[in-house]
This record gives structure tokens, sequence and C-alpha cells, in this order.
């Protein structure tokens, strides 16, 4: 099949050159046989405008010798078309795949054309290719009349500014050009053929002992090294080919016995270095899930540092509350002891009193609401349990838990939920993905001074809800956007960056919460990712096992 597919191409290529050659030497000549004919039909049909011409120019020399030329100017006109129609026209036919003259006189009619008359103007006057004539007086061009495809020549007879010309189809122009066309290619027919003959012929005296190395050849790459190669051609280069075919046999069945040796050697270096790749599996997969809960870990941490900044205010402010309290109370008390106390100083300590236990109550409601806060968050990023919340509600409360690192920064957050959403699922889950969303902006997209704004919205599709979380900040590039979720893939590891972040929100959306999460951007125009999840999650799943 394959030797078949050679003789194929060998005849293609042969066949293909010369049809090649034939195809340019056929080009050359036809071009140069038609660029011959229109010289001669420029010559001969010039020859026979002048004629017609020459026969006016008689007429109006005879006309202008007569005593009242203008009187007989017109039968002249009559005369002489009526002499040239019997002369050219010598039947009554119309068609128009023949050769005839035509003259066109000094009112753009045809006085003399054997389809059109000067009653039928309208059918000829718009044409373009008359047009072309009346503007340009003498030439010649080629056009379609009719759907048959002519060659118009003509030229201008001054005195009467009559245009006197001819129409030649061009199929009897070219009827030469036509002739030569179908020699050509019966001669061609009858090469190819001819080509075809001889070159089967070549190819498969050339072919036959390569066909018999290439049954040999099959015999020993079945296995059957034993096989001796004979090749019946006497040509020198066939039996150097042989020769060497039997050495490569050789050489070849020397090689096994040396290869088989080889590869049980490389198999038990195999072995070993498989066992060595599984230990050194499983440790990386162990040192993953110890950064992955590092990462958790150092979140949470930041939570208990943001909360711990917030609490102390409420609790400064309590606690000084509380001081005056004492100190007011110990004073007036003293003051009763030694009955030295006026209605207007106890009046005064009542309103007093009433101040601080305000001031006291409600920094310590905002203390006990911010613990409440925390206390929430923290359990739900550690106990991964499922129950419902409301998104917006809970998304404040990230919000509050992480406002000690935002005031680090120059970054305003946004959070838009455009309806009241009750879910039920993993609260826990929806905190790091925030978190990390925002630790990631306020790490990679922005600098300590820049200012920026950082947009939450919400909604619901369906039984999902839409998170759509973007930034204003530097961007990704091109070439890292598809590595963005790769575990351990950072631009900022000088700045501590482990690369887990954006990977941590992709187990957890793709394999928690059976959600999807797109990410686009250009870079210096912010980023901004889509995340779709179930607003019901059906069964609980151990996230230890999914991240």
């Amino acid at each position: 099949m394959k030797t078949n597919k050679l003789i194929v191409r060998i005849l293609v290529g042969i066949l293909s050159s010369v049809i090649l050659s034939f195809s340019l030497f056929y080009m050359l000549s036809n071009y140069e046989l038609k660029k011959t004919i229109n010289k001669v039909n420029i010559m001969f049909y010039s020859e026979k405008i002048d004629t017609i011409i020459n026969s006016l120019k008689t007429k109006y020399d005879k006309l202008q010798r007569t005593q009242l030329p203008d009187s007989y100017e017109y039968s002249f006109k009559q005369f002489s078309v009526k002499e040239l129609r019997i002369i050219h026209y010598d039947n009554k036919s119309k068609d128009v795949r023949k050769i005839y003259p035509f003259i066109i006189n000094e009112n753009k009619l045809f006085k003399m054309h054997p389809i059109f008359d000067k009653t039928q103007s309208e059918k000829y006057q718009s044409r373009d290719d008359f047009k072309k004539i009346l503007k340009s007086k003498n030439g010649n061009f080629y056009t379609e009349i009719l759907g048959v495809k002519k060659w118009i020549i003509y030229r201008h007879f001054k005195p009467w500014d009559w245009i006197v010309g001819y129409s030649i189809p061009l199929d009897i122009k070219y009827e030469e050009v036509n002739e030569f066309n179908q020699k050509y290619l019966i001669l061609l027919f009858i090469t190819m053929i001819l080509m075809l003959i001889v070159t089967v012929s070549i190819v498969n005296y050339i072919l036959r002992p390569i066909k018999e190395l290439i049954r040999a050849s099959k015999k020993i790459a079945s296995g059957n090294l034993e096989h001796n190669i004979v090749i019946n051609n006497s040509s020198y280069e066939f039996i150097q080919l042989t020769e060497n075919f039997t050495i490569m046999k050789n050489k070849l069945k020397s090689n096994i016995h040396k290869l088989k040796d080889q590869v049980n050697e490389r198999t038990k270096d195999l072995e070993a270095s498989n066992s060595e790749l599984k230990n050194s599996i499983s440790n990386l997969k162990n040192m993953q899930e110890q950064l992955i809960e590092s990462e958790k870990m150092a979140s949470l941490g930041g939570l208990v540092s943001g909360v711990a900044h917030e609490i102390n205010t409420p609790v400064g402010v309590a606690l000084t509350g509380i001081t005056h309290f004492q100190e007011i109370t110990t004073k007036i008390k003293k003051d009763y002891d030694n009955e030295d106390i006026s209605e207007e100083e106890f009046e005064k300590y009542l309103n007093t009193s009433n101040e601080l236990s305000n001031i006291i109550n409600t920094n310590l409601k905002r203390t006990a609401d911010l613990v409440k806060s925390f206390k929430q968050v923290a359990v739900d990023q550690t106990s991964e349990k499922k129950r419902k919340f409301n998104v917006k509600v809970y998304l404040e409360e990230i919000i509050t838990s992480i406002k000690n690192v935002l005031r680090q920064y120059k970054v305003k957050i946004n959070v838009n939920v455009l309806e009241e959403i009750i879910i039920n699922s993993y609260p826990g889950f929806y905190s790091q993905i925030i978190t990390n969303l925002i630790f990631n902006s306020l790490r990679h997209a922005y600098e300590k001074e820049d200012e920026g704004l950082i947009d939450i919205e919400v909604s619901k599709v369906e039984d999902n809800i839409l998170i759509e979380y973007s930034d204003d900040g530097k961007g990704i590039k091109e070439e890292n956007l598809k590595k963005i979720f790769d575990p351990f893939f950072t631009t900022n590891r000088e700045k501590g960056g482990t690369g887990l972040g954006l990977n941590i929100i992709y187990n957890i959306i793709k394999s928690n919460l059976n959600g999807e999460i797109i990410c686009t951007s250009k870079e210096n125009e912010g980023v901004k990712f889509t995340i779709t999840l179930p607003r019901e999650i059906d069964k609980e799943k151990d996230s230890h096992e999914n991240i």
C-alpha cells in the first residue's frame, strides 16, 4: 500500500511538472496569438472603416461641387447610407452574432444598424457602450450586446459629424485562438497518456527491488531476524543497499540482547525511584494541607487581632466611666456621712451618674455586639457547620471583623445586597471566600498609599446566588490570568504571598459549595470575580476531605 502511494506520488509529481510546463507554454502562446490577432484585426477593420469613410467623403466632395450643397445634403446622406446598406447588409437578417458596420449620425442616432434604428433610440441611448462611443468618437473596446460578447472599433467622419464603426463577435474574432486551444488540448491529452505509460514502466522497474526490500524488512520487523535479504537486481546501488540492510539486521540482533539486559537494570532502578516518588508525593500533600491550615489560621489570627483592636475603644471608655462613677460615688457618700451635702450637689450627682451609666451601657453593648460578631465568624471559620443565615448581615459582620486591617489602607468597601437573601449553607466557607478576596486585593491590587474601591454585589438568580466581587486596582496580566487559581502561584512572594489564597477559594467553591468562579481582568483596569453558588446545599460535606 505504501509502495503504491510512492508510485502515485512519483506519477503525480511528473505529471504535475508536465502539466505546469504545458500550461505555461499554452498561456504564453495564447497571449502572443491573441496579441497578434488584435493587431491584425485593428489594421483590417481600420481599413474597412476607412473604405466606408472614403465612400462618404466622395459623396461629400460631390455635394460640395453642387451649387446648392445645403439643399442636397439630406438627399446625399440618404443615398450614401442606402448604398452602404446594399453593399454590407445583403440580407435582412438581424443576427447579432454576425460582423456588421454601423453609423451614428450628428443627432446621436443610429443611421445604419442591423438591429436598432432611429425609432428605437430609447433602447440604446442609455447604454454605457453607446455613450462611450459618442464621448471618444475614435477607439475600440469590448462590450456585451444582447448576451453576445463583442469587440467594437470606430472612427469619426468630421464633415458630417458621423461615427463609423464595426461590431465583431469575440468568438469570430478569436476563432483561430479557439481552434488552437482545441488542438492544443488534444495534443496535451495524447502527451499525458504517453507520459503516463512511460512513467509507470520506469517507476515499476525502479520500485520492484524496493518492494522486495519492503517484504524482507517486514519479516525482520515481525521478529524473524534469521531471514536472508536477497534482491534480484544487478544494479550497484541495490547491491549496496542489500548489504547495508544485512549489516543493520545483524547489529539489530546484537543490540536486542544488550537492550534486554539494560531494560532489566532500568526496571529495578525505576521500581526504586517509583517508591521514592510515592513518598515525595505523600510528603507534598501533607505539606500542602499544613500550608492551607496555616493560611486559614493566619486569617483567623488577623480576625482576632482586628476584633481585639475594635473592642479596645468601647472597653476603655466604659472602664473610664466606671472609674469616674466610683470616684463621684465615694465623694458623695463621704459628704453624706459628714452631713455636708446639699440638695444641689445631690441632683448634680444623680445627673452625672445617669450620664455615666448611659455611656457605660452603650460602650458595653457595643463590646458585646463585637464579641458576638467575632464569636459567630470565628466559630463559622473553624467549625464549618451548615446553618441558615442572612447574607447581607453576615457580610457586614465579616467586614467589621477585619476593620483593623482595612484601617491600614485607603480602600473603601461597598456591600450591595439587592434584596434580603436567606440561605442554608456553610457560613464559614463564605467568610473564608470574602476574607481571602479582600486580603488578596489589599496585597496585590493596591499600595498602602493608594485610594481604591472594592464592590461586593449579591443577587438571587433562580436557585442560586450571584456574588460579583470587583476592585479598581492594578489588575492581572493576561499571561497570569490562567494560573491565578493554581496552588503556590503568586506574584508577591517577596512580601509574604504564599499563593494559596485564591486556590483555597477555588477549592471551597468547586468542591465544598458546588459552585463556579470566573475571573476577568485587564492590567491597570482592576479585577472582577463572578461567583455562582447554590442557595441550598443538600448534603453536608467534610471540608477537610475536599480542601
